[in-house]
């Protein structure tokens, strides 16, 4: 299928500047134009398939719809199968009388960023949890007036030290 030579300029134009995928369908879901980094995830032979063969979300079909019908674009998380450890949001647009933008952000970095902040802050609690559980009690101890012996106050102190 040719591809629609309008689409690649626009494209050519607007997806030169991205450093995320953009495809552009036409209202039956065709793709007609994809910028390079779409053509680097989802392979060269984008042109004249259809979207919902590309982006296999179960939503996609609904969103499509939603979109091409000229309602306000969509968006979802899609981590295609096909492509080890990616995960795109996907934003939907109508654009223009007869097409559907896709705009692909790639979320990998940001997930990958927030599982090792999620680990780091559960190491930081499983290491601190116990000193300072024991921490705890020897204050409580010292507090209540349990241990009336200076050498046994002073050797707890140099326990908390």
């Amino acid at each position: 299928m040719p591809q629609d030579h309008h689409a690649q300029t626009e494209i050519g134009q607007i997806g030169r500047m991205l450093d995320d995928g953009l495809i552009l369908v036409d209202l039956d879901g065709v793709i007609l134009s994809a910028n390079s980094p779409a053509v680097r995830w989802f392979g060269e032979n984008l042109m004249g398939r259809l979207i919902a063969d590309v982006i296999t979300h179960p939503d996609i079909h609904v969103l499509f719809d939603k979109a091409a019908g000229g309602d306000k674009g969509g968006e979802l998380r899609f981590e295609p199968t096909h492509i080890v450890q990616r995960e795109f949001r996907v934003r939907l647009q109508r654009i223009g009388d007869d097409k559907v933008a896709f705009l692909l952000l790639e979320m990998t970095l940001q997930r990958n960023q927030e599982k090792v902040r999620r680990d780091f802050v559960a190491n930081v609690r499983q290491e601190l949890g116990s000193p300072l559980t024991s921490l705890a009690g020897f204050v409580e101890t010292m507090l209540s007036g349990d241990v009336p012996d200076p050498e046994m106050q002073k050797r707890f102190l140099g326990i908390m030290d």
